[in-house]
């Protein structure tokens, strides 16, 4: 049994949303961060998924991937799970991190989840960077099959290439 969970957890993850909407960022991940590490069932679980969505948007990947692990490890249940998959794969990708970005979207697409297609297009430019053609291929055309929004598949369909040239001189500007 969970041990009973401190009541100031709730207006704490409520003010770091304030403070965080207010412009106040570093504050407001310190307050996340904090209700995660004194927060114990659900609210361990929404402070942990607060901090990672926080931390990912303002560019703090680092942050956000710890969080999103403990996340994981809590066994958040399977529409949080499915959730934190999708997004661990995306801050994996922008850490340059294409071996856990392709372990964490695999897992997302066996939960089914509806961001498949983009799970797929994500998992096809990994598979290209590392010379696997025939993967690549294969999840492009996985992505177009589970469709994706037009000016999506109009990029996957006729600029693969301009596709994958613009992720990679992001990488080298970050």
């Amino acid at each position: 049994t969970a041990s009973p969970v401190p009541t100031n957890v709730a207006a704490d993850l409520a003010r770091a949303a304030g403070l965080y909407y207010e412009g106040d960022f570093e504050q407001a991940l310190r307050l996340y961060s904090d209700a995660a590490r004194a927060a114990a069932g659900g609210q361990r679980l929404d402070a942990l998924w607060q901090l990672a969505g926080a931390a990912y948007a303002r560019g703090n990947t680092a942050a956000a991937e710890r969080a999103l692990e403990d996340l994981l490890a809590s066994h958040p249940g399977a529409e949080r799970e499915r959730l934190a998959l999708l997004l661990l794969g995306a801050v994996r990708l922008e850490r340059g991190d294409d071996a856990g970005a392709d372990e964490a979207l695999t897992k997302y697409l066996a939960t089914e989840g509806p961001a498949a297609a983009f799970a797929s297009i994500r998992l096809a430019d990994i598979a290209g960077r590392q010379g696997d053609s025939t993967g690549a291929i294969r999840f492009a055309n996985a992505a177009l099959a589970a469709g994706l929004p037009a000016h999506a598949e109009a990029e996957a369909r006729f600029d693969p290439k301009g596709v994958r040239e613009r992720l990679l001189s992001r990488r080298r500007k970050g």
